[in-house]
This record gives structure tokens, C-alpha cells and sequence, in this order.
């Protein structure tokens, strides 16, 4: 199928090329040995011809010798592939197309001509037709390392992570001794939080060339996210640095070790150091976001902030019939609000809402996730609010409000009402539960005995969010209510969790948990269940924004470094007043919080 395919596009392309060049002959195969040397020495005077011009930076002639050469020897693939990297070098990427897929026709079957036939089809925007090239070029010659390493890259750029892995895989499985795939398969491990592997690679590709220093920086990376072990990774990436001190790479992991580590301010005056050198790379920009952000510094922060739109994997649906706010008057206008990100940030960035309509739009709409459409409709009458689609384009809820006279993302709005610490309202709660199912909740829980009722989450996060570093052990979380056999502990965590909880519940313990399904499938009754409860403990998740928007009071458990919504020095977040942060005082050091969370616990109990 897929080699018919990409025959039958190869025979559309030479039949038109052959209309502008009738006189183009397929290759005789009645040709005598001597015949053969004769042209194949000819061909060589051609390509000497053109190196000679390039060495003398005479372009346009090289070009036309070697587009007479190509003419005269078609099947001459030294030629082609000469020809198709001057041009491509020179802006002229679709003639060199043409000039691969003659040398294709003419029956070559070299495997360097195929990889850069299907990588120009790639950054030329023809991406189905390098799928097909690829596909094709690695079932003619399986063999060959570099084709399965370039079909990694292709599909790594379009996000087919598992399918890139398998190709570079196999192309460290034919040159098993190759630093280069080595190093990229490596940095393909890590993306899908794979760090063992990774770090396997890594040691590899050392092993063939210690002073390898991409190596060495995608090493320290293993180190620092697979169990945050700073100083091994502070080791490697030292190392890089001496060899190379302008590897980017190297001094990025640099400054998310120091991140890691919990010296702020001394990665935003590195990252300031690298946005100096570096002041278009979108990641440099976010960290600097984050740096000042965790800090506090928001004016500072939100400036960066815009750079998270140009990282891979940002989701957000693509608009662009109106123009972008970007603090205009919006008194009478009609404006569109993105959502972004994930159901905490939605959660988050809405507390700006109300600040939005103060400006006296002529109307707002607003994009959320589904989870979060009837809370969010109950809590902004004022605004029509429309479910985000599983594609990146707008809905017919959206279309239907349009035209717009602005645009502008969730995350964008702190930008014009977050600029300092003052600007953050003490609200009691902005998002508003169900009251009908809240007194249903109310009274479910009052069967349930006397003693405060407390919600909890212990796991939060994924792999790529440094699950590991915000999370505990349920058996472990539970030690809060060591003390405590009285509470009501209500599981408010979202996944499979039923089979730790039994678990846990089997062997003995004073303090039951309860876990209700049906508060967790369903985001609004998880609202209005938070709403009846007196208190949630959680770690970082977007049960913590939940928690907040509604007003109720929040215990958090959060790592020594914390995302940056929770700052990194404060005992309060920011964005909700009830929301009080027990912070680790070093990296790993969750019997601290645990103590000082279970002190409290008694405090709050001989109050109620």
C-alpha cells in the first residue's frame, strides 16, 4: 500500500516534470561495462567543475553545471545528491525534490538519497508524503542506521514519541557503538520520563566517547529528574561545561538543577545570563518566567510567561479571526477567553474573571474544560461559557458567539490584573458549588459520625511533572491522622485508587477511609463535596485550585521545590487566601510537614 502510494506520487511528479522536459530518457539498460567508466569518469569532471565554483563562491555556476551534469548523467546519484544539497542550501528545496525523485525514477536505490529526499519532503511541509518516504525508504533498506535515526527525528517533530523510540531503537541496535543515536535516543527516554533507559544510553555513549558533552548534560538530567540527586547531575553537567561552556543544553540542565535545588535566585541570575546570549529560545524565556514567578516578581513573571505558548506539547485551541488583547479597551467590545493548560490552571487564572468584567465588555465567552462547564456557567452568569473540543479548532458553541474584537488565553489575563502581590483579592471564593447537591453531600457525611470532616488527595502530578517529588504513599499521608481516630477522612483522589484504599483499610487502622466514586467521576459533585467538607489536605493537584475557588480551607503538602503557583518561600498561596502551604524544608523531608500537619490537626480539633 504504502510503496504503491509513494510510486504512483513519484510517477505524477516525473510525468509533470517530463511536460517542461520532454527530451528526459529513462536509462538504457543495453550498455556496455566500458560505457559505464566512460560516463561515470565524465560525471566526475562535472562535480569537480561545480566544487571548484563553490570554492570560489560561484553559486549561480555551480548550479548550472551541475544541472547540465545532472541532464546529461541522470543516473549519476553523486551528481543528484550534490546538485540537491547546493540547492537545498540556496532556498531551492522543491528543484531539489525534483532533482531526488529523477534519480529515484532513473532506478538508484542509494540510501543516503533516500533520507534526504524524505527529510526535504519534511521541512518543505509536505509531512504525508515524507511519512510515505520513510516508510518506504527504511522497508528498501532496513539495514541502514542513519534512515531509522532520521525517521526518529521526523516522527519525534510531529509527536509520535513511542513510534520515534522504536526507530532510534533500532538504529542503536545497527550501530550500537553510535554516539549521536546514542545521545538521541537518550533525550527521546527521557522525554517519556523513561530515565533509567536513558541514563543507559547515556553511559553508552560515554563508554565510545567520555568527553561526549551532549552525553554528559542528558546524564545529568537522568540524574536530577529521575530522583532529584543534584549533586551527581551538578557533577556531569560541570563537566560538560568545562569541555563546552556554550553547550545550551548543559547550561539549561544547569539552571533547572539550581531550580530543583531550591536556589531561586541564583538560577534567575543564570537563566538572565543565558537570555543575554540566548534571547530567542522559548524555553531560556519560561524558566525566567517561572524563576520570577516563584518568587513573586509577576510583572517580571508574566513578561516571560508567553514563551509557554511556543513549548511542545502547549494545548490551546487556535484562533485567529480577531486579534489578540492585549489590554485595550474592552468597554463594549466582545472578547473570547481560551482555555489552556490543565484544570487547575483553568481553575486559576478564572479568579481573573471577575476583574475582566469590570472593564464593562459587551460580552464575554469562555472556553473550559467539559469537566468544569457547569461550575463554571454557575459561577459567571455574565458569560457564556463553551466546552473546549477535543481539537485544537473552535467549536460551534464559540462560532456561534462570534464575531469577536478580541482574543485572549486564560494564562494571558494576569498579565493586566496579577501584577503584584497587593493585586490578589482576598476572596472567600469565586467558583460556586451546587447548594442542592452540597446539602446532599452535607447530609451523607453527618451519617458518617461526629469529628471534622477531611477530604484528601496523596498522588498528584505525572511523570513529566515530577510525580515522584510531590506525591506519598498512602500508609505514609495517613500518619497525619495518626492521633486523630475521630476524623472523618474522605478520598477525594482521582484514578484507580480503590485497591490501595481497601488495602489500607484492611489492616486495622482507627481512621477509616471513604471513597465515593461518583464525587470524583463527576468534577461538580467533587465541588460540591469539598464545599461540604471542613477541610482538605492534599499535595500539589488541581483539587488544591478546587479547594480554594470555592472558598473552603486547604492544607497543602509541598516539596522543598514547589511549581511555582506555590511560591517558594510563602505559607499562603497567592491565589486563595484559605489555602495554607506546609513546605518541606528540604528536598525528600515529608516527615517534617507530616508532624507540623498533625500538630495543627489537633490545634483545629479542640477548636471546632
Amino acid at each position: 500500500m504504502i510503496r504503491g502510494l509513494l510510486n504512483s506520487l513519484l510517477r505524477k511528479r516525473a510525468s509533470r516534470h517530463e511536460e517542461k522536459c520532454p527530451n528526459t530518457q529513462l536509462p538504457d539498460q543495453n550498455i556496455d561495462a566500458s560505457q559505464h567508466t566512460d560516463e561515470a569518469s565524465n560525471a566526475a569532471s562535472f562535480r569537480q567543475q561545480a566544487l571548484t565554483h563553490l570554492e570560489n563562491d560561484d553559486i549561480a555556476s555551480a548550479i548550472e553545471v551541475l544541472r547540465t551534469g545532472r541532464d546529461r548523467y541522470p543516473e549519476d546519484v553523486a551528481m543528484c545528491m550534490q546538485l540537491a544539497n547546493v540547492l537545498i542550501q540556496h532556498g531551492l528545496s522543491l528543484e531539489a525534490i525534483e532533482c531526488m525523485e529523477r534519480a529515484l525514477l532513473h532506478g538508484s536505490q542509494d540510501p543516503e538519497l533516500w533520507r534526504l529526499l524524505c527529510e526535504t519532503y519534511s521541512q518543505t511541509g509536505g509531512d504525508e508524503e515524507a511519512q510515505y518516504c520513510f516508510d518506504e525508504a527504511t522497508l528498501r533498506h532496513p539495514e541502514v542506521a542513519q534512515l531509522h535515526a532520521a525517521y526518529g527525528n521526523f516522527l519525534k517533530q510531529h509527536g509520535a514519541l513511542a513510534a520515534a523510540s522504536d526507530a532510534y531503537i533500532e538504529a542503536v541496535r545497527l550501530a550500537p557503538n553510535n554516539t549521536d543515536f546514542l545521545v538521541d535516543a537518550s533525550a527521546l527516554e527521557l522525554d517519556a520520563c523513561k530515565y533509567s533507559s536513558a541514563r543507559s544510553y547515556c553511559q553508552r555513549a560515554l563508554e565510545s566517547m567520555p568527553t561526549h558533552v551532549p552525553a554528559m548534560s542528558n546524564l545529568g538530567l537522568c540524574y536530577l529528574l529521575e530522583n532529584q540527586d543534584t549533586r551527581t547531575a551538578h557533577r556531569w553537567l560541570d563537566q560538560a561545561l568545562a569541555i563546552e561552556p556554550l553547550n545550551l543544553n548543559a547550561q539549561v540542565n544547569l539552571g533547572l538543577c539550581l531550580v530543583l535545588e531550591g536556589n531561586l535566585e541564583q538560577a534567575l541570575r543564570h537563566f538572565e545570563t543565558l537570555y543575554d546570549q540566548w534571547p530567542d529560545d522559548s524555553e531560556i524565556r519560561l524558566h525566567l518566567a517561572i524563576c520570577h514567578l516563584s518568587l513573586g516578581h509577576y510583572a517580571s513573571g508574566w513578561r516571560y510567561y508567553e514563551a509557554r505558548k511556543h513549548m511542545p506539547g502547549y494545548q490551546a485551541t487556535a484562533y485567529e479571526a480577531s486579534p489578540a488583547w492585549q489590554g485595550e479597551s474592552v468597554s463594549g467590545k466582545r472578547l473570547l477567553a481560551l482555555a489552556e493548560q490543565g484544570l487547575g490552571d483553568e481553575i486559576m487564572f478564572s479568579s481573573c474573571l471577575p476583574d475582566l468584567l469590570t472593564l464593562n465588555p459587551g460580552h464575554v465567552t469562555l472556553e473550559c474544560d467539559p469537566r468544569l462547564l457547569p461550575l463554571f456557567r454557575r459561577s459567571f452568569p455574565e458569560i457564556s461559557v463553551c466546552e473546549k473540543q477535543a481539537e485544537s479548532a473552535p467549536g460551534d458553541c464559540i462560532q456561534a458567539h462570534a464575531p469577536y474584537d478580541f482574543y485572549a488565553s486564560l494564562g494571558d489575563l494576569p498579565q493586566h490584573f496579577r501584577n503584584r502581590s497587593e493585586a490578589f483579592p482576598l476572596h472567600k471564593g469565586y467558583l460556586k458549588a451546587d447548594a442542592l447537591a452540597t446539602t446532599r453531600w452535607q447530609e451523607r457525611l453527618n451519617k458518617l459520625g461526629a469529628g471534622l470532616n477531611i477530604g484528601i488527595s496523596w498522588r498528584g502530578g505525572t511523570a513529566r511533572s515530577y510525580r515522584y517529588m510531590r506525591s506519598l504513599s498512602l500508609a505514609r499521608f495517613m500518619k497525619i491522622f495518626t492521633a486523630h481516630p475521630s476524623v472523618q477522612v474522605i478520598s477525594l483522589q482521582y484514578g484507580d485508587c480503590s485497591d490501595e484504599i481497601d488495602a489500607y483499610n484492611n489492616t486495622g487502622v482507627p481512621a477509616i477511609i471513604h471513597h465515593w466514586t461518583e464525587a470524583v467521576d463527576d468534577y461538580d459533585q467533587t465541588a460540591a463535596l469539598v464545599n461540604a467538607l471542613d477541610l482538605v489536605i492534599s499535595v500539589q493537584t488541581a483539587l488544591v485550585h478546587l479547594t480554594g475557588a470555592v472558598g473552603k480551607p486547604a492544607w497543602v503538602l509541598v516539596p522543598h521545590s514547589a511549581e511555582w503557583r506555590y511560591g517558594m518561600r510563602c505559607e499562603q498561596m497567592a491565589w486563595y487566601p484559605n489555602v495554607r502551604l506546609f513546605r518541606q524544608p528540604k528536598p525528600g523531608s515529608w516527615r517534617h510537614v507530616i508532624d507540623r500537619l498533625r500538630q495543627e490537626l489537633t490545634v483545629l480539633s479542640v477548636n471546632k
